[in-house]
């Protein structure tokens, strides 16, 4: 029986995904080999629906196709603590847990792969990526 494999997504993910119409629970499936259980993280999801009421059309465009995908993921509802990013929260819960992150964000990526966790990112506007894993 495969084991299912928890990520952590993130917002310019989903919102890479939506733009390059790459269907990304299959394509973490296939990159992983078995079963992904992606996660949102309430703040990610809240960071969503701020792009997607904002005033610029083609990135609340973007922002609302990732909250259809996102609709098909598990939401995990997460404290966002004093003077935290959502970007820190994603470090916090990934790290506590060992889940793997999908992102885009170079930043962050640099930040995970410092603490050992391992990402997952779109390359190529093609396919998917991952490092650490």
């Amino acid at each position: 029986m495969s084991q299912v494999v928890k990520v952590l997504v993130d917002s310019n993910f989903l919102m890479a995904t939506a733009q390059f119409r790459i269907d990304v629970l299959r394509e973490l499936g296939q990159l992983l080999g078995g079963i992904v259980e992606p996660v949102l993280v309430s703040p990610v999801e809240g960071e969503l629906r701020s792009v997607a009421s904002g005033s610029g059309a083609k990135r609340a465009r973007e922002a609302a196709q990732a909250l259809e995908i996102a609709r098909r993921m598990r939401v995990e509802a997460v404290t966002l603590l004093p003077n935290e990013s959502v970007d820190d929260v994603l470090v916090r819960v990934a790290s506590e847990r060992r889940w793997p992150v999908a992102t885009n964000d170079r930043r962050l990526r640099r930040r995970l792969d410092e603490i050992g966790v391992p990402t997952i990112y779109l390359r190529q506007r093609t396919h998917l990526e991952a490092k650490g894993l």
